[in-house]
């Protein structure tokens, strides 16, 4: 037989009481005394922060006073990350130039981490880039070339073909063209095509290339006429 609605209830509610977590209120008095009965356990041990501890004193103490009541070093401080108790052994403001020193050491970390971070992601996707490039230019010459199989191209010809494609978007004229040579660099490195000089529009020499594996006259063949060469 299945418990009344009210039973379940009851049941439910003895149990969220019963574990019912409660959360204890956090305060600077809170904090003072987690932070004495960390020093307590500590490895250094001190009569006093028993004493103090005993007797409540250290809920109306100054941070100056309590730290120079137990003692409390610089060092141990650092070390058990102590903030409402102040060290006595140096002055505030040593104390206010050593904590400076420390956060202008750790922000120069952080920056120079960040950048870093950032070279290598740039770097990352240079690469990636740069490979996408590679191989949309070489894409290129194959279908030129398989419709010509001796056939040279400028560097004019393949900017304007691989212009507004996702491996050279939102780049400007002489940069695409920058980014072309480049790629055909790498091609040539790679023994995939040839390149060669010619005359240009403006009757000034300009790079041509044609992919390797479409050659099919001899050496001297046409090279396309100037009108082509921008």
């Amino acid at each position: 037989m299945r418990p009344s609605e009210n039973c379940t209830k009851a049941r439910l509610r003895e149990v969220e009481l019963r574990y019912k977590r409660k959360r204890r209120k956090f305060t600077r008095e809170n904090l003072r005394e987690g932070e004495l009965m960390k020093l307590k356990r500590s490895y250094n041990p001190n009569v006093e922060i028993a004493k103090v501890l005993r007797t409540g004193e250290w809920r109306t103490m100054t941070a100056e006073a309590l730290g120079e009541r137990i003692g409390l070093t610089l060092e141990e401080r650092v070390a058990l990350n102590i903030r409402t108790i102040a060290a006595a052994d140096v002055t505030p403001e040593q104390a206010k130039a050593f904590y400076r020193d420390r956060r202008r050491e750790r922000d120069r970390n952080r920056s120079r981490l960040r950048r870093l971070k950032r070279k290598q992601q740039r770097k990352v996707i240079t690469v990636t880039k740069t490979a996408s490039q590679i191989e949309e230019v070489g894409a290129v010459l194959k279908h030129k070339n398989a419709e010509h199989p001796a056939h040279w191209l400028s560097v004019e010809e393949i900017a304007e073909a691989v212009a507004g494609s996702k491996a050279f978007a939102d780049l400007k004229p002489k940069s695409l063209r920058t980014q072309v040579h480049d790629a055909l660099d790498a091609l040539v490195e790679r023994g995939e095509i040839e390149t060669s000089a010619a005359i240009g529009k403006r009757s000034l020499p300009v790079r041509i290339v044609r992919w390797k594996a479409a050659v099919r006259c001899a050496d001297g063949g046409s090279y396309g006429n100037s009108a082509e060469l921008r």
